[in-house]
């Protein structure tokens, strides 16, 4: 399922839904990311001031993908040399 996302509390309402949905409650996500259970909390109500690693370290954890839509006028060929990965569409 692909979902688009606007702002930081649907990012966090997705985070949690999926996170619920695996049955894993909030103190057992916080020792999967090697954190305190505050960046958790404050990732899945939406406050803007978690670490974008954080952020992604638990969607990686829940086995959500992220991926970015590039403006399709886009050259390509620097973001995959700096990703050292092909971009697909």
């Amino acid at each position: 399922m692909k979902v688009q996302i606007d702002n930081a509390t649907e990012f966090g309402s997705i985070v949690k839904s999926v996170r619920q949905a695996q049955g894993i409650d909030q103190r057992d996500m916080a020792s999967i990311l090697s954190v305190s259970v505050n960046p958790v909390k404050a990732l899945e109500s939406g406050k803007g001031t978690v670490a974008l690693q954080t952020a992604l370290n638990a969607l990686n954890e829940l086995g959500v993908k992220v991926v970015l839509e590039l403006p399709l006028d886009m050259d390509t060929k620097h973001v995959e040399k700096l990703l050292s990965r092909k971009i697909f569409e």
